[in-house]
């Protein structure tokens, strides 16, 4: 009986463990399973992080030469950003490829240095944010959508 019962719980843990790792995985195959554009509408604000006060949260600013930007994270940690038409500089590249990688334990982003936090993954949109300074105030958080 001592012996069924560590068998079976071996595999529960795995059963588990294995379902955790495709929990984990679906949120990568999510990322990567297509080309994202920044968005400038939210279309779910209950996803938003809370502060004290409650909601102290800034969108990022899309400016207009990022509006034809595309992103796409390769299942390799490579994040290709195609600039298209409209460019920042008449110098700026077309493309650039920086790492990232994505923690399911903390849900965090990390693009190059930068972490960012997953509040929304839906068919609705992507959202991550990160914290920023509020001039003496509780902290605001500056929210990047994508769909």
């Amino acid at each position: 009986m001592i012996m069924k019962t560590k068998i079976l719980s071996v595999l529960m843990f795995f059963a588990l463990a294995f379902l955790s790792c495709k929990k984990d995985n679906d949120k990568v195959n999510f990322l990567t399973s297509k080309t994202w554009k920044l968005a400038l509408v939210d279309k779910n604000t209950s996803t938003n992080p809370l502060t004290n006060p409650a909601g102290r949260v800034v969108y990022y600013a899309i400016q207009d030469f990022e509006k034809d930007d595309t992103f796409k994270f390769g299942a390799d940690g490579k994040l290709t950003i195609n600039r298209g038409a409209l460019k920042s500089s008449a110098d700026q590249q077309q493309t650039e490829i920086q790492n990232y990688s994505f923690n399911s334990t903390t849900q965090e982003l990390t693009i190059n240095t930068g972490k960012y936090t997953l509040a929304e993954q839906s068919e609705k949109q992507l959202k991550y944010y990160v914290p920023i300074a509020a001039n003496g105030m509780s902290p605001q958080y500056l929210i990047y959508i994508f769909e």
